[in-house]
């Protein structure tokens, strides 16, 4: 059963080893973070990292690298494992990687795992993916990797988008008030318009806590790159 979540931005910049000058930037967005996963899992005895990755895949282990951004940190899903010299080791992406590092900075120790969400993975596929992480155990919290859009100035990944700060405005409302619904109402066309990666991360948290009664928080809500980032709570009562 979900029992809360946690909704922190898809943003590398947000480990001070890939920021490098610029990490004291996002100081108050990383904070409030990692508070929010650690409201998540306080009451779970398993947490499911969820985000966008290039296909659809579920781990209960592997590894994520930062070299990408020239940065030689990895992080694992499980950190208690150990693989053997010469074992093939799966590897997961940014927006995964991401939220393991924030969760080890709860200094989490519980059972964890990992989904990675497809692009363009169908409605049914959505569906079925929350049932399994709602039954994966007794209580499990979700961490789910997203942003928003990435079109909120010219300096953006996507340049500028007439629609990207209402787009934005519309997942801050539905973060804030613990509505499911009005997060799985999220346009999949608008949300590929205005370079919204996170979609199908908020559509499976949305199916997967649709009809709970949900205390709600959104902590941080801003585009300091041009690229939407929210913080926030989801604790069900």
């Amino acid at each position: 059963m979900i029992v809360a979540a946690a909704f922190v931005p898809s943003a590398p910049i947000l480990i001070p080893e890939v920021a490098s000058g610029a990490a004291e930037e996002l100081n108050d967005v990383r904070a409030k973070a990692i508070a929010s996963i650690q409201r998540a899992a306080a009451s779970a005895d398993h947490v499911a990292i969820v985000g966008a990755g290039s296909r659809t895949r579920l781990f209960e282990n592997g590894v994520g690298t930062f070299a990408g951004f020239g940065v030689p940190l990895t992080v694992t899903i499980d950190p208690n494992s150990r693989a053997h010299a010469g074992e093939q080791v799966d590897e997961i992406g940014v927006a995964a990687s991401i939220g393991v590092w924030l969760l080890d900075q709860t200094q989490w120790s519980g059972a964890r795992s990992v989904v990675e969400i497809g692009p363009d993975e169908s409605q049914t596929r959505l569906a079925e993916l929350a049932i399994e992480l709602a039954e994966s155990a007794s209580s499990v919290a979700l961490v789910i990797v997203a942003d928003g859009s990435a079109a909120r100035t010219e300096k953006a990944p996507g340049y500028l988008h007439p629609d990207a700060t209402h787009f934005d405005v519309l997942i801050e409302q539905a973060l804030a008030s613990g509505r499911a619904q009005a997060l799985a109402d999220l346009d999949r066309a608008q949300a590929q318009a205005v370079m919204a990666a996170g979609w199908p991360a908020w559509q499976v948290a949305a199916l997967a806590m649709q009809g709970r009664e949900i205390e709600a928080s959104c902590d941080v809500a801003d585009a300091p790159f041009g690229v939407g980032y929210f913080v926030a709570s989801w604790v069900c009562s």
